[in-house]
C-alpha cells in the first residue's frame, strides 16, 4: 500500500509530460482573446459614444425648456419695448438647438446601429 502512495505521484507525473506540445491551439486561442478584445473595445468605444450623446441630447432639451421659459416670461412683459426681439431671440435659440439635438440624434443612431452590426458579426 505504501509503494501506491510513493509510486501515484511519479505516475501523474510522467502522465503530464505524455501530452504533445499545445502550441497549436494556444495560437488559435490567441487570436480568438485577440479578435474578442478588439470586439470589446471597439462595442465599448461606440456605447461610450452613444451614450456621451445621450447626456448631450438630455442637456439640449434642458436648454430648449429654459428657452421657452424664456419666451412666455417675455410675452407676459410684453409692454416692454425689448420684448419682440428677446422672443424672436429665444425662438432663434430654440431653432438652433433643435437641429444640433437632430444632429445629436442621427449620430446616436449611427453608433447604436454600429454596435447592432458587431453584435451581429459576433454571433
Amino acid at each position: 500500500m505504501t509503494k501506491i502512495i510513493f509510486l501515484l505521484p511519479l505516475f501523474l507525473s510522467s502522465c503530464a509530460h505524455r501530452y504533445a506540445p499545445r502550441s497549436e491551439a494556444d495560437s488559435n486561442y490567441a487570436h480568438v482573446e485577440k479578435e474578442s478584445s478588439r470586439y470589446s473595445a471597439e462595442r465599448v468605444d461606440h456605447a461610450s459614444r452613444a451614450a456621451a450623446m445621450a447626456l448631450k441630447i438630455r442637456a439640449l432639451d434642458s436648454q430648449i425648456a429654459n428657452q421657452r421659459v424664456v419666451i412666455e416670461r417675455w410675452e407676459a412683459n410684453s409692454e416692454v419695448p425689448s420684448a419682440p426681439a428677446m422672443i424672436r431671440n429665444a425662438r432663434a435659440r430654440i431653432d438652433g438647438l433643435n437641429s444640433e439635438k437632430t444632429a445629436l440624434l442621427e449620430g446616436q443612431r449611427a453608433e447604436l446601429e454600429a454596435i447592432d452590426r458587431l453584435d451581429k458579426n459576433a454571433r
